[in-house]
């Protein structure tokens, strides 16, 4: 017989004579709490209770910095403010877990740090009043990574970011179906926005303003109910790469002394013109290809006066540069060619510099200057349209200059 308090023998197939210590035996009733590779606390919302917690908002307040929060698949409500660094990570991808709210608040507002999104739909549902702008993420300061989400309000742009300590980045996410912008970005925010798709918003899919000045890099633009890309109110920004098409307004939009760079970006198949330019904006257009766009490719008024570089502007449904009412603007280097009216048209106080520019294969005059237009032609090659190289009427008197103008 043993002795009282001795450990009882163990079972020879579970390792004969082995004693486990007091904490051992206590170990061996709890759980050990996930981790990741880096070794950070990993905590499961699952919200038919099968996880640690049953809500995002619960998880958030419970978790410290470095930590991840992995949301199992469904539909959970959340209007959350983020200031730590926290990763909130989708299980299964976006289309199965789903984080909304309605008009009112934001889904997420990210305030400071350098929190981590991924893996969700993220969306406002429900109408919101017209002046108010509630967003999917409202990003007000930090470092924010957002990343494989999917975007939308029904009250506002899907992304709004805003403030100089402002700058997320954002990959590989669809903005779509929004009332007002895909991404709005305001008051010296920045970011950078990457791979992502934007369609179907009702305003534009990027919008910038007073000093907004985003990176936005090999995105799709398309299909909006507005404009693709809007500069307005002294916004700036880089788009690059992006392949803007079939926008019901134009490509881009530059207004109010807005001063992008577009550079390498491909503008067309719009329902209107490529790209406009007016009330004093500016921008500068580098390498870009803006082609069959059923109104003029580019367009310039009222004061505006963009730098166009490098360009074709071709195949278009109407004239490819149209200058007119006090527009200005600079052409160096491009190719216009094979559009269906025009070449180059100035009127009504249009004064463009157009230089180094073959201009040619179109179905009007290559360069048409009427009722009081201006304008410096200098140095380029006019040849190939239906109704001559150069036409001026009415009031026209441009300044041409060491040009070769051909037939063909």
């Amino acid at each position: 017989m043993s002795e009282r308090g001795a450990a009882p023998a163990q079972p020879a197939d579970r390792g004969a004579g082995r004693v486990l210590s007091p904490f051992a035996a206590l170990v061996r009733w709890f759980k050990p709490v996930p981790v990741d590779d880096d070794g950070s606390r990993r905590v499961i919302v699952d919200g038919s209770g099968r996880g640690d917690f049953n809500t995002i908002e619960s998880a958030y307040f419970n978790a410290k910095a470095g930590e991840t929060i992995v949301v199992r698949p469904g539909t959970y409500r959340v209007s959350l403010g983020i200031d730590r660094n926290v990763r909130i990570v989708g299980e299964g991808g976006r289309s199965k877990v789903i984080v909304q709210g309605t008009a009112g608040a934001h889904v997420f507002t990210v305030t400071s740090g350098s929190a981590t999104l991924v893996g969700m739909t993220i969306r406002v549902t429900g109408p919101g009043p017209a002046g108010q702008d509630w967003s999917a993420i409202a990003i007000r300061g930090g470092l924010p990574l957002i990343g494989d989400c999917d975007l939308t309000s029904s009250a506002g742009s899907a992304v709004h970011i805003f403030n100089s300590t402002t700058n997320p980045t954002v990959r590989n996410c669809t903005f779509r179906g929004s009332r007002d912008h895909g991404v709005l970005v305001s008051d010296r925010g920045r970011a950078t926005i990457e791979k992502c798709a934007f369609f179907g918003n009702a305003g534009s899919g990027v919008a910038t303003m007073r000093g907004g000045n985003p990176i936005v890099r090999d995105c799709e633009i398309r299909d909006g109910k507005g404009s693709g890309v809007m500069v307005f109110d002294q916004g700036k920004g880089t788009i690059e790469k992006c392949v803007i098409s079939g926008n019901a307004k134009a490509g881009v939009q530059i207004s109010k002394g807005g001063n992008p760079i577009v550079r390498d970006c491909k503008i067309r198949d719009g329902k209107d013109r490529g790209v406009i330019v007016y009330d004093h904006g500016k921008g500068t257009f580098e390498k870009c290809v803006i082609s069959r766009n059923a109104s003029v490719g580019v367009a310039i008024t009222t004061g505006g006066n963009p730098i166009v570089r490098d360009c074709e502007i071709r195949d278009g449904k109407n004239a490819g540069v149209f200058v007119y009412e006090q527009g200005q603007g600079t052409f160096e280097k491009c190719v216009i060619s094979r559009n269906a009216s025009v070449g180059v048209a100035i009127t009504t106080g249009g004064n463009p510099t157009v230089r180094y520019c073959q201009i040619r294969d179109g179905k009007g005059s290559g360069v048409f200057v009427y009722e009081d237009g201006e304008g410096t032609i200098e140095a380029c090659v006019i040849s190939g349209h239906a109704n001559g190289g150069i036409g001026i009427t009415t009031g026209g008197n441009p300044t041409v200059r060491d040009c070769d103008v051909r037939e063909k």
